[in-house]
């Protein structure tokens, strides 16, 4: 994992990163208080989802998590505060919240959350320590190029379907690379 603040390297025990000292007390005195949330789909503005965008995601979530039992996609919407970053908040979030089970901590987290700020029109991708042999940086960069366009355009439950669609065709391919090693077979 990378550091969310500077992005140097940042291992599953260090209580702060090496480089530039951020870490979750630094992001709960910069956020404050755990947000409202939930499992699948969070909406902390109320307004950027339709009852019907929200079921649609929160289908997919479900669809996803039955593909993969381990695993939980969660989709946060908000706005932060101009110059608050959405790859730290998205850390913040995901380590307070709990989108995954209390015992899923550092190896045996095998959560996603994808965070869109509305004010700065960004988005950030979590993924847990449980996930990082399956899917690089990279990889999760390419996960959310996938709704780049769609967020762009203020389309942000297409983009969240696309996003989800990437991760789990990710997971399939890496999932796939693994059981062939496992079998001794050269890809």
């Amino acid at each position: 994992m990378n550091c969310p603040s500077c992005l140097n390297t940042l291992f599953a025990d260090a209580e702060e990163c090496p480089a530039c000292g951020f870490s979750l007390a630094v992001a709960a005195t910069r956020f404050g208080a755990v947000p409202r949330y939930g499992v699948h789909v969070t909406d902390t503005t109320y307004e950027e989802l339709t009852n019907h965008d929200f079921n649609r995601i929160k289908a997919r979530c479900e669809s996803f998590e039955k593909k993969f039992p381990e695993s939980r996609f969660s989709v946060f919407i908000t706005r932060l505060l101009p110059g608050q970053s959405a790859r730290e908040y998205a850390f913040y979030v995901f380590n307070r919240c709990q989108f995954t089970r209390m015992t899923d901590k550092l190896g045996k987290n095998f959560g996603l959350l994808l965070l869109i700020n509305m004010t700065a029109r960004e988005t950030s991708l979590m993924a847990g320590y449980g996930l990082e042999s399956m899917l690089s940086e990279e990889a999760l960069e390419k996960i959310l190029d996938a709704g780049t366009v769609k967020f762009r355009a203020g389309k942000l439950a297409a983009g969240a379907l696309l996003c989800i669609n990437q991760a789990e065709s990710a997971l399939m391919a890496s999932a796939k690379i693994v059981t062939a090693k496992l079998e001794g077979v050269t890809i």
